[in-house]
């Protein structure tokens, strides 16, 4: 998934996915910096499913970032409740 501001880019993508050899999910940067990674990690934990994130969301924003993760999970719930 992409969150970001301005034109869409693939800076920077981690991947984050749930083991069994650790209670926080394993996460790796896979291009760029990084940026997103606590998110990853934080939606592989509540969710149980890997995820692949790009976050190219202003640093001196953080409650931008916290209104979206929350938001992702409302999304998340509702599109996995039918299943």
């Amino acid at each position: 998934m992409w969150l970001g501001h301005g034109a869409p880019s693939l800076d920077s993508l981690v991947a984050a996915t749930p083991t069994r050899f650790d209670s926080l999910p394993s996460v790796s940067s896979l291009l760029g910096q990084g940026d997103g990674a606590s998110l990853a990690q934080r939606l592989a934990l509540k969710t149980g499913r890997s995820f692949l994130v790009s976050c190219n969301l202003p640093a001196s924003s953080p409650l931008l970032l916290a209104v979206a993760e929350k938001h992702l999970l409302q999304l998340l719930k509702a599109t996995t409740q039918g299943s």
